[in-house]
């Protein structure tokens, strides 16, 4: 579980709870991988505060000898409980805790998970150094009073998106038709994610456009599910567009995947998305069917120039520009 191809000052421990999207990058930083196999919406809140309890109990010893001996102990999620304290720790907050705990209209949590989340940052605002992904979140954690000055340290894009020749033969793979402008839609069904938007948005583009969805169904969407890694990646490679409609993300993984799949995006025109995607996108007001659709269009009628400024935009995504930034991140927390 540990690369060795990249040095790194220190030895650094990651605790993470399921399987996050920036975990295997972390590999690429040397890092010991310890994982927490259960998530905060699936099994109860005191089932899994209780859970996390008992992991970090057995082991606790192992996370304090390694911050003891001078290596640095990485919480990869704000959402873990952490119950021990090592002096030499980072923590990875990836939502804005305005957004979550102080409005409903972006997510549905219940009242023990807010209180179960407002209880962790606390706790890691005494002694963790903050990391972010983007600046709106950095934002965000200080205008909720979070300790510190958060350092924004944007994640990699996994090398599995990247483009992948002939989408026509692509499509023929998934049942999809060549000469289609295929939107594709990736996303959980939050509510914060905006999907009502999408089928109004198909009702106003010409019958060549299909939405191909993947997670839940929308009306007139081809729908998938339960797809490997190598199939989310490949229908990224054979779509025309991706059409990302969020009201509100932390970081937003579905635009870099699709900046390094060499596909054009359109997404939501709102903070944090013009601080992931800068200028390689079009952002629109995403409660603005009209809008998006005419985005739709445009992406690909300036496929070319869009493509283009994505490849440029992914770089600053790359493993190794992510792994020189928590080399530099590990090297500020074994000085506090």
């Amino acid at each position: 579980m540990i690369s060795s191809s990249v040095p790194v000052p220190t030895k650094t421990v990651t605790v993470m709870m399921g399987n996050h999207p920036s975990y295997s990058a972390m590999y690429q930083a040397g890092q010991v991988g310890i994982g927490l196999s259960f998530r905060p919406r699936v099994v109860s809140s005191a089932l899994n505060y209780l859970g996390a309890g008992l992991v970090y109990r057995k082991l606790g010893r192992e996370l304090m000898h390694v911050s003891d001996e001078g290596g640095v102990v990485h919480f990869l999620q704000e959402e873990i409980n952490p119950w021990v304290f090592p002096s030499h720790s980072v923590v990875t907050i990836h939502t804005n805790p305005q957004a979550l705990l102080d409005t409903d209209r972006y997510y549905s949590a219940s009242i023990q998970y807010k209180l179960a989340y407002k209880h962790n940052l606390k706790k890691f605002g005494r002694f963790a150094l903050p990391i972010v992904e983007s600046e709106y979140v950095k934002k965000g954690l200080e205008e909720y009073g979070f300790p510190g000055s958060p350092i924004v340290t944007p994640p990699a894009v996994e090398p599995i998106f990247h483009p992948r020749g002939d989408r026509t033969e692509l499509r023929k793979k998934f049942g999809l038709p060549g000469d289609a402008k295929v939107l594709l839609s990736i996303s959980t069904d939050e509510r914060r994610k905006n999907l009502s938007i999408l089928p109004q948005v198909m009702d106003l583009l010409p019958h060549e456009f299909l939405l191909v969805r993947v997670g839940s169904p929308l009306r007139g969407a081809r729908v998938f599910t339960a797809l490997t890694d190598e199939q989310v990646a490949e229908l990224y490679a054979l779509s025309d567009a991706l059409v990302f409609p969020t009201l509100e993300e932390g970081f937003g993984y579905p635009v870099v995947e699709a900046f390094a799949s060499e596909t054009p995006v359109v997404a939501s025109d709102i903070p944090v998305m013009r601080d992931v995607a800068g200028d390689a996108a079009i952002l629109v007001d995403p409660m603005d069917a009209p809008g998006l659709a005419r985005a739709c269009r445009e992406s690909v009628v300036h496929r070319s120039e869009l493509v283009e400024l994505g490849k440029k935009r992914v770089a600053l995504f790359s493993v190794p520009a992510f792994v020189a930034r928590m080399e530099r991140v590990y090297s500020l927390a074994l000085r506090s």
